[in-house]
């Protein structure tokens, strides 16, 4: 009962981080709040014997080693003080991590996926109550865990889901979200080995994704207003016709254009040494002057990096770029080493799906400050740990020898 109680709070992660910084004035502290309580649970679950955490020492050392980086660049940083004003937030997530690690460690990949699959049945229809009943949205529903939960419905071979998946997220304004999405779908679909649902004949497989179709389509048409927009945002400037409709191309970002120049133009400086976490939005605040104000009607002076790469090269140097290059070489290595074994190709080809789609996302997003990100990591180390690192245990304990096996790994030895 504890190891559910445990699996269906992580899972349920996304959601109270999407409504905490969606409709709550006290975001920061509900996601803190219960990010330590799931930690806390894991470890006194660990404490019992329920749940094993054996094999974390990797991903604990090459995380050490990327906030070590930042601190360390923050000795020389364009503003002092602005690495551990901010950064002291981000410690948080390796905390996500290690909750996410615990969880690759300890339950059946079966169950982490069909969940998955099911937090996307979920997130569709939180979106769709959005498109109803709030219009004062920006971005509808959550789509950076959106394109993490469909390549899961995908390995399931669940069609109705990806599908309708895909339509409403064509209606709720994410762009970057939606291309990670597809990309990570169609990694499912050209390498999985296997599917995780009962087998059938091609026949059937193939009226079910017509089937899927068809009810898409039909929900799109209900949404076209809305997926028009989203759409439109493809497209540079300018007036289009969409359908006979009259759509307003969104156009070039002037803040996107102005991080791009600006960051290029740093570069050079900066490359080697780092100007120190946080410091471009510092630095561009003066030249930007009153940037915006957030939904809490605070004024927000300066622009930050929406690009995680930039981010490590520009604010990082080398320091941390090495240490990012090195955390994300190791974790796709696990992936793969996933996805090569039989038995455990399933969650290695999702791994590797979750991977493309974050790593695509980086481009455009915050990804190195996301639950997406971090989780990915620690889950596929945590997988890995299960499926290599701890079979030697299972078969010595099989021969007498003192070992604690992780749920189904005996079954499956």
């Amino acid at each position: 009962m504890a190891r559910n109680v445990f699996l269906y709070s992580w899972v349920a992660t996304p959601l109270v981080f999407f409504f905490a910084f969606t409709y709550s004035e006290a975001p920061n502290q509900i996601f803190w709040g219960y990010t330590f309580a799931l930690f806390s649970l894991a470890i006194s679950l660990s404490i019992t014997n329920q749940l094993v955490t054996s094999g974390i020492g990797e991903l604990l050392a090459l995380m050490a080693g990327y906030f070590l980086a930042f601190y360390v660049v923050s000795f020389w940083e364009e503003f002092p003080g602005t690495t551990l004003d901010y950064g002291k937030f981000e410690l948080i997530y390796i905390v996500v991590a290690i909750n996410s690690f615990v969880i690759g460690r300890n339950l059946q990949q079966e169950r982490v996926i069909g969940l998955q699959a099911g937090l996307a049945v979920i997130l569709i229809l939180i979106t769709v109550v959005q498109l109803i009943l709030d219009s004062e949205q920006i971005r509808y529903g959550y789509g950076l865990q959106m394109m993490l939960c469909l390549p899961a419905a995908m390995v399931l071979r669940q069609y109705l889901i990806v599908v309708i998946g895909l339509i409403v997220m064509l209606a709720s304004l994410h762009k970057t979200s939606l291309v990670a999405a597809v990309l990570s779908i169609i990694v499912i679909a050209f390498f999985s080995k296997k599917s995780m649902a009962r087998p059938h004949s091609a026949f059937f497989n193939a009226s079910i994704l017509t089937l899927s179709i068809i009810v898409g389509l039909t929900v799109g048409g209900f949404f076209l207003q809305e997926i028009l927009p989203t759409v439109a945002r493809f497209f540079p400037e300018g007036s289009i016709t969409i359908m006979d409709i009259n759509v307003e191309s969104e156009g070039a970002d002037p803040a996107r254009e102005y991080v791009t120049l600006k960051t290029l133009m740093l570069l050079p400086e900066y490359f080697v040494r780092g100007m120190g976490f946080m410091n471009f939005y510092i630095w561009s605040g003066p030249e930007v002057g009153e940037y915006e104000v957030n939904r809490f009607g605070q004024v927000i002076v300066g622009v930050n990096i929406h690009n995680s790469y930039m981010t490590w090269l520009l604010e990082g140097g080398l320091l941390v770029s090495f240490t990012v290059i090195v955390l994300l070489y190791r974790t796709l290595k696990k992936a793969f080493a996933l996805y090569s074994n039989n038995s455990s190709s399933s969650i290695g080809v999702l791994a590797l799906a979750w991977c493309v789609a974050v790593l695509t996302s980086a481009a455009f997003h915050q990804m190195h400050s996301s639950i997406q990100l971090w989780g990915t990591i620690g889950i596929t180390f945590g997988y890995y740990v299960q499926f290599f690192h701890e079979r030697q245990l299972s078969v010595n304990s099989m021969n007498g020898r003192v070992g604690l096996a992780p749920e189904g790994l005996l079954t499956k030895a």
